[in-house]
């Protein structure tokens, strides 16, 4: 017995069918395993989905989870489909149904935003199918990829959608080594085995003990022959493509250690949402939280050399073993695929869905962070939205702040940065027209060079303030002390509670633009981009932080005037860009306005490093700026 609800048509390397129904047997049986046989092919179904009105509709309650899905390859444009329940390792048939491929059905995803940029942009990322042959041989290198795949009562759906994306990848010089980690469903073990016998280039091995995720990972480490390395979820699928990219790349940029993609999300039918569209490499950003994510491609030796994975990081052994591989090679040899590479799977255990899927990940994240920042003293922490770190760097007792405010502001800026902590030596200055002088000294003469200020780093106020918050000249200073930092600013907030800056952008015809605008300051924006410590092009001249030496490069305390500090701010941003060094933003960091503005309309930007422009997908959408801070569904 069973009901047909949809069938959807998928455009992939080849024709498929998704099907979604429900069945049992004929005596209101529940059944737990289903394959779908189609032109003497079988794949395994996705059972026990939940369906209480098959259950009220048949009246038993044992049927609350009758629901299935499949996706099935067709040869021509219509098959028929038979569906077989086994039970007690024996076959019994439900019952048969037509399917037909149709090209007016045929929907990359369901949501509007995405499925217009699949059909429009997606095609033009890649090489067609039908040249990979003729341009693959023209490659210099052809590299071979270890696909790394730990499983563990994975199920027969998911793993049989898994390892298939592997096998139609365009790019043949690859194997997919498997550790499975001891599974109790023997039924994955078998299928393992079925899978191998088919194809030459997967490697099997099987844990005699259950050792966990890092454990299983390593396993296949150490049996891999490949020159690279990619790490693959046993419920996550390969873009066709992904593997060819990862060679395209190798091709472009020989000396590479790592490469990430973008990526999306995939529901049960697999239709495509929410996709990651990501900055260029970020150390401060990735500090916050593993934005690489996937597609990740690491030369086998380097991760060989930095030990591999880790299991007391389990729950995040991907993000542990990135840090660490970043700390190990220069920044020059990571490189960004802007192309959406990898599909993760969203179901009820995965962390695709909801991070509460995996409770004890919070915690993996603690100690990994923990562990990395350590050797630098400094500190981590929970960040400001779920599943984001923060990292607190100390901030020495013998440091010496200078505060620069305008006297135009009055008083009340002084009494409002009293509410903060002074975490050093902090010395106030008033700017008046183009003298300096220290805020509790008559001198009438202004300051003439850097030195005067006495400061390790100072802090330019150039608005006026109602707030601060606690830590605010503490954030600043620690991050303006950072190694390499160039200039840094925090979040500014209007007195209605929205956000007026959160760090700037830059497209790629050199437009500044400021995205997190209108936020509430609690909305993490676009990836949660205006909520953790990132580089970015520019920030808004409000608030900003800086050592204090790097006033030389700006023309020093000539520089200070009332009414030409954005013109510092701006300065101070090209200098660092020209200089190579960060422009940072911090939400840790946060300044509330006296009064309500308009908001802030950025500058054109000139000289901004290609790898803190916009990624180059979000540029193919009507309105950028809404994007980064709503988000894509």
């Amino acid at each position: 017995m069973f009901g047909i609800d949809q069938i959807l048509s998928f455009r992939s390397p080849h024709r498929e069918i998704a099907v979604v129904g429900w069945c049992c047997l004929d005596d209101l049986t529940p059944v737990e395993e289903v394959w779908a046989l189609c032109e003497g092919v079988r794949v395994p179904c996705l059972t026990e989905v939940p369906r209480p009105d098959v259950a009220r509709f048949l009246g038993s309650s044992a049927l609350e989870n009758a629901g299935f899905v499949c996706r099935i390859p067709l040869a021509g444009s219509a098959a028929r489909v038979t569906l077989v329940a086994r039970v007690a390792n024996v076959d019994h048939p439900i019952g048969d149904f037509p399917v037909e491929w149709s090209t007016a059905s045929a929907a990359p995803h369901s949501g509007p935003d995405y499925a217009a940029w699949l059909a429009t942009h997606e095609p033009r990322l890649y090489w067609p199918s039908e040249e990979v042959g003729q341009r693959l041989a023209g490659l210099r290198s052809k590299p071979v990829v270890s696909v790394i795949l730990p499983t563990f009562n994975t199920h027969l759906y998911h793993l049989h959608r898994c390892i298939d994306s592997v096998m139609l990848q365009h790019y043949p010089h690859w194997e997919l080594c498997v550790t499975d980690d001891k599974s109790s469903d023997d039924r994955v073990r078998k299928y393992l085995l079925h899978a191998a016998a088919r194809e030459p280039r997967i490697r099997l091995a099987f844990a005699e003990q259950q050792g966990g995720i890092s454990a299983a990972s390593n396993r296949s480490v150490a049996d891999c022959t490949g020159d690279f390395i990619v790490l693959l979820d046993h419920d996550d699928e390969l873009h066709p493509a992904a593997l060819l990219e990862v060679a395209r790349c190798l091709n472009a940029y020989p000396e590479t250690d790592l490469i990430y993609s973008d990526e999306d999300k995939i529901d049960q039918v697999g239709s495509r949402c929410c996709p990651a569209f990501k900055p260029d490499f970020d150390e401060d950003l990735l500090c916050g939280f593993d934005y690489l994510g996937h597609l990740i491609a690491i030369r086998t030796t380097v991760v060989r050399q930095v030990g591999g994975f880790r299991s007391e990081a389990d729950g995040a052994q991907d993000w542990d073993l990135l840090l660490r591989v970043t700390s190990d090679i220069s920044r020059d040899r990571v490189r960004h695929v802007p192309k959406p590479l990898y599909h993760w799977r969203m179901h009820a255990d995965s962390t695709a869905l909801s991070l509460d899927a995996k409770p004890y990940a919070a915690q993996a994240w603690n100690v990994v962070l923990a562990q990395h920042v350590e050797p630098a003293h400094c500190r981590s922490g929970e960040g400001l939205f779920h599943g984001s770190m923060r990292v607190q760097r100390p901030v020495p007792d013998t440091t010496r702040v200078s505060v620069l405010t305008r006297v135009c502001d009055g008083p009340h800026q002084r009494r409002a940065l009293n509410r903060t902590r002074f975490p050093c030596d902090v010395r106030f200055f008033e700017m008046a027209f183009s003298a300096v002088h220290p805020a509790d000294s008559t001198a009438s003469s202004a300051l003439m060079t850097p030195e005067d200020l006495e400061s390790d780093v100072t802090i330019v106020v150039n608005c006026g303030l109602e707030a601060v918050n606690h830590h605010f000249l503490d954030e600043l200073t620690s991050q303006a002390l950072q190694d390499g930092c160039g200039v840094v600013g925090g979040t500014i907030v209007s007195s209605g509670g929205t956000v007026v800056t959160a760090g700037l952008a830059c497209l790629s015809d050199g437009t500044h633009i400021n995205p997190f605008e209108g936020l509430a300051l609690h909305e993490p924006g676009y990836m949660g981009q205006a909520r953790v410590v990132r580089c970015v092009a520019s920030i808004a001249p409000h608030v900003f932080a800086f050592r204090t030496s790097r006033l030389r490069d700006v023309n020093g305390l000539a520089a200070l005037s009332e009414d030409s500090l954005g013109d510092l701010c701006a300065n101070l941003v090209r200098s660092a860009h020209s200089a190579g060094l960060k422009v940072l933003h911090t939400p840790y960091a946060i300044a509330t306005l006296r009064s309500s503005t308009a908001g802030y309309v950025p500058k054109p930007g000139d000289g901004v490093p290609r790898g803190l422009l916009v990624n180059p997908n979000l540029e193919t959408f009507p309105n950028v700026t809404a994007l980064l801070r709503a988000g894509i569904p």
